[in-house]
């Protein structure tokens, strides 16, 4: 389990960013499983995964994923 701390925070919105071929993203890669790229890992502020979606994505289904976990 990882907390927000343990990720560098890459903008304003809380989107963390790790590169699982390099420094601490291949712990990652390892942790969640990771079987291929681009992923995309949804975590809740106590570290578990919410979701995950590994592949390409076109826009709008990107936008539709990110949606399903944005707060309003």
């Amino acid at each position: 389990m990882i907390g927000s701390a343990d990720l560098p925070v890459v903008d304003d919105q809380g989107c963390d960013v790790a590169d699982g071929e390099t420094g601490d993203g291949g712990m990652l890669a390892d942790q969640f499983h990771i079987t291929g790229y681009p992923s995309l890992i949804v975590v809740s502020p106590d570290g578990k995964m919410i979701a995950i979606q590994t592949g390409f994505l076109p826009p709008d289904d990107l936008l539709a994923f990110g949606r399903q976990f944005s707060k309003r």
